[in-house]
């Protein structure tokens, strides 16, 4: 983590912590065929999740937060494949584009912010949104999809998810949606250690440059949740390697309750009520 923070961004959130996941995706066909081998996946994708999710409601240094919150995501996508099926195939692809979006978009807020304050801890960093007002915005829109809100291509990367875990009964859908929950506290936690409360550093003008990237990444994880096609294409293609058949992703919006909306809805209050409870 001690890499500049365009090095942290492509390694810790799209590439080298990607490997692992892509030689899973590539062996999948094997892997499958053996109920112990998914079941070792289920175990150790829970145990990131938990494991990851924790550290990151811990941590005070921008990066090691949003790196636990890595162990957290990645470990969604290999319970993904261990949960199976098409949907876990292919959403697990699908995760894995909807984080590198956000999370390489969140590794160069942290550092513009301490590029701008010389400050990379949460407990000195605070009231940002005002001198930053676009960082702000565009961060804003990475979180969102990061913790898979409407609007957002993210969204769809959760609901794969949720009916993975449906489909092998109510205690997996129960573990995704806590995990789902966590995921939108350390990501308000990050969000307003930064730009919420009142300054407690003093921010420098930095290039725009730097603030760039953080804007395009954000509005393309926006125009995602509406332009769906290109990250289907993508992950039907990814899962039909692993899964061995089509995995047909339906990344679009249903007027009638899912229940998968209905477990969005769940982990959005979950969320919201340890947000609350400090």
């Amino acid at each position: 983590m001690a890499a500049p923070t365009p090095v942290s961004a492509y390694l810790h959130s799209a590439a080298m912590v990607a490997a692992g996941v892509l030689l899973i995706g590539r062996v999948y066909p094997l892997l499958q065929k053996s109920e112990v081998l998914l079941d070792a996946l289920l175990l150790f994708g829970i145990a990131s999740m938990a494991v990851g999710g924790v550290l990151a409601l811990t941590r005070n240094v921008l990066k090691q937060l949003l790196a636990y919150s890595t162990v957290a995501q990645y470990g969604f996508v290999v319970t993904m494949y261990g949960l199976g099926g098409p949907y876990g195939a292919g959403g697990a692809a699908f995760y894995v584009i909807c984080h590198a979006l956000a999370k390489s978009a969140l590794f160069m807020t942290a550092g513009t912010v301490t590029e701008a304050t010389g400050e990379d801890r949460l407990s000195r960093l605070g009231g940002l949104r005002k001198p930053m007002p676009l960082l702000a915005a565009a961060s804003v829109l990475a979180a969102a999809n990061l913790v898979s809100l409407p609007l957002t291509v993210g969204f769809f990367a959760d609901e794969f998810f949720f009916a993975a875990s449906l489909e092998r009964g109510p205690l997996f859908a129960g573990l995704a949606v806590a995990s789902a929950g966590i995921t939108l506290t350390y990501t308000w936690r990050f969000l307003s250690g930064i730009f919420g409360g009142s300054p407690k550093a003093e921010a420098r003008h930095v290039p725009r440059l730097l603030v760039a990237p953080v804007v395009a990444l954000g509005l393309i994880g926006l125009v995602g949740g509406f332009v769906t096609r290109p990250f289907e294409s993508l992950s039907e293609a990814a899962g039909e390697v692993s899964f061995g058949a089509p995995t047909p992703m339906d990344a679009s919006y249903h007027l009638e309750i899912l229940p998968e909306y209905v477990m969005a809805l769940a982990a959005y209050a979950l969320g919201a009520t340890l947000i609350l409870s400090r």
